[in-house]
């Protein structure tokens, strides 16, 4: 798998598990801080953010398992994000591009709870109808956002590389 292309389940980003070294040496507390300064470069200096210990839940409706998701607590700058349990076998850009699209839900969580206020003012067949295509496009926005912001940080550490030759 190329750097162009695009993982669609955490299956397909772990296909090559047991061939690849991890990825921070599969530390959990070396991820939270690679996750912290991930956020420190994308702006969110008096923001705290919690690794959780469970995997992301599935996706309604559907057999796909993201690779990462992010819960925002409404109107402060705390969030709990979730992280696949085979974070520490996915490429260095994979774990990347899930951290950044995460924090970047952050940024966004804002709109989001704007949205939420209007539901008072619709019915429910409306809000479903309105909410579901607000939800798609602001994934959508946020995976190309996040994409090309990625590219900008920095990987994470593998376990087979010096930290010196890695920077």
């Amino acid at each position: 798998m190329t750097e162009t292309e695009v993982p669609y389940t955490v299956g397909e980003m772990a296909e090559t598990a047991e061939k690849t070294p991890m990825l921070l040496n599969g530390d959990r507390e070396k991820l939270a801080d690679y996750i912290w300064s991930l956020a420190q470069l994308m702006g969110m200096h008096d923001w705290r953010i919690k690794l959780a210990d469970d995997p992301p839940p599935a996706h309604p409706g559907g057999d796909m398992r993201p690779g990462g998701f992010c819960d925002v607590v409404y109107g402060r700058k705390y969030a709990v994000i979730q992280l696949a349990e085979e974070w520490a076998t996915f490429e260095g850009w994979e774990l990347r591009e899930i951290i950044c699209h995460e924090l970047c839900h952050c940024h966004f969580a804002p709109v989001q709870w704007h949205v939420n206020d209007a539901a008072k003012c619709m019915t429910q067949r409306e809000w479903e109808m309105f909410d579901s295509g607000f939800t798609d496009q602001m994934e959508l926005h946020i995976d190309g956002i996040s994409t090309a912001w990625a590219r900008l940080l920095p990987l994470p550490i593998r376990d087979d590389v010096p930290a010196e030759e890695a920077a």
